[in-house]
């Protein structure tokens, strides 16, 4: 499974195309929790179902809990890791590619797409190819992966 980590800005750039992408694409969009960001417009109406890529829409900080000011609530915890490792699976049994994406795409998406890709690449299938593309795709040096939020997601699939 091809994964690709992008900005909420380059998400927005693809409305023009999100017709043909959505033919071959799932979406992990990881939106603010400060103002409770919407999610990028094509996740939703106006654009007619038919057209909207499948998408696991969240919203949790770049913030862990050993962030003493942070508000637990909002927090990345393990019913968000599953819901992720969920959508994994049924993106890779759809035979589909994955774009994750957060307002940066540098911390939360990372993080996300870091340990998808062990999990997607090496763990459930054996897929060499699309796991060394990840590391050596145009987005891959920007990510400054969220650390707290990596371990529970890896945490989570540890015991699956």
């Amino acid at each position: 499974m091809k994964i690709s980590v992008l900005s909420r800005r380059e998400i927005e750039n693809m409305l023009p195309q999100i017709e043909s992408i959505a033919k071959t694409c799932n979406f992990i969009s990881i939106n603010n929790v400060m103002h409770f960001a919407a999610p990028p417009i094509f996740f939703e109406s106006p654009i007619p179902q038919k057209y909207r890529p499948q998408t696991l829409i969240l919203h949790f900080d770049d913030a862990s809990s050993a962030d003493k000011n942070s508000d637990s609530r909002f927090l990345f915890d393990k019913n968000k890791a599953r819901q992720i490792l969920d959508f994994a699976k049924l993106t890779l049994t759809q035979k589909r590619d994955l774009i994750i994406h957060c307002h940066a795409g540098v911390s939360r998406s990372g993080a996300v797409g870091v340990v998808l890709n062990e999990y997607a690449n090496r763990v459930l299938q054996n897929n060499p190819e699309d796991f060394r593309l990840f590391f050596n795709s145009p987005f891959y040096p920007r990510l400054a992966p969220n650390m707290g939020i990596a371990l529970t997601l890896m945490r989570e699939f540890e015991t699956l």
